[in-house]
């Protein structure tokens, strides 16, 4: 949090995440929406960082689903970044 330049990156590829996720069917299942953040905390320099956010809708969730849904987090993170990664080179 010391680095405004890696933070700034940072804020790149969360927001291109969050977007990703906006397009896929991730975002589109019942009972919870993910979103991002604008300014989850302030750095000691006032930059803001950005973070995902998630939002359980389901009075049922508990901690499998949620362990579940974590899951199928980090697999779409890993679909993006290979999908990043091949548009990169594309480039």
């Amino acid at each position: 949090m010391n680095d405004d330049e890696l933070l700034n990156k940072n804020t790149e590829y969360i927001s291109n995440f969050a977007k990703w996720l906006e397009k896929t069917t991730f975002n589109k299942e019942k009972g919870f929406v993910i979103s991002r953040s604008s300014a989850a905390i302030y750095t000691h320099t006032g930059a803001p960082m950005v973070a995902l956010r998630i939002y359980p809708l389901s009075p049922y969730i508990n901690e499998k689903t949620a362990k579940k849904l974590v899951l199928r987090l980090v697999q779409a993170k890993k679909t993006f970044d290979r999908v990043m990664l091949k548009n990169s080179h594309d480039i």
